[in-house]
């Protein structure tokens, strides 16, 4: 079972839209380096054995290749994090430590927005946690304008 409205298209689509956000960040020099990794998580997939595959979707910027770290498998740990606990990884590392496991990534930088996980992981975690919401409000609001596109009659269609 997957959702119905946050497919892998819409992920991407959300990845679009703030990307030239975090682009320019870069440009700037607001963040430390120009290699980042995004995980977004389907929300009603069950991840019952702790495994995050499949994600609906994940972007890579930069050259993994070349990365000082993997970014990818810490982007993958903090959604897996979010998703146990269903809160944002600042504050497990910061306020509810206990409930970190074993293997757990004690990293931050993924967020819960109304059931949408997402995670990024490259730069600061303030700016990780950033790009996450970024992300993650993009999906919820594509998502919205889908449903009031494409599910709901005509008739019923309240901001077309």
């Amino acid at each position: 079972m997957s959702s119905y409205l946050l497919t892998k298209e819409v992920a991407e689509t959300a990845v679009r839209i703030v990307k030239p956000s975090i682009l320019n960040a870069m440009e700037i020099g607001l963040l430390k380096r120009r290699d980042l990794h995004i995980v977004v998580l389907d929300p009603v997939v069950d991840y019952v054995d702790g495994s995050l595959l499949p994600a609906i979707y994940e972007f890579s910027f930069g050259n993994p290749i070349k990365w000082e770290h993997r970014f990818d498998t810490i982007a993958r740990a903090k959604a897996l994090v979010t998703w146990r606990t269903g809160l944002p990884t600042h504050l497990v590392q910061q306020s509810f430590p206990y409930l970190l496991q074993g293997r757990d990534t004690p990293l931050w930088g993924s967020v819960n927005l109304e059931g949408i996980i997402v995670a990024a992981s490259g730069v600061q975690p303030w700016f990780d946690e950033m790009i996450s919401y970024q992300v993650a409000a993009a999906c919820r609001a594509l998502c919205i304008s889908k449903m009031q596109t494409e599910t709901l009659p005509d008739d019923q269609i309240f901001l077309k």
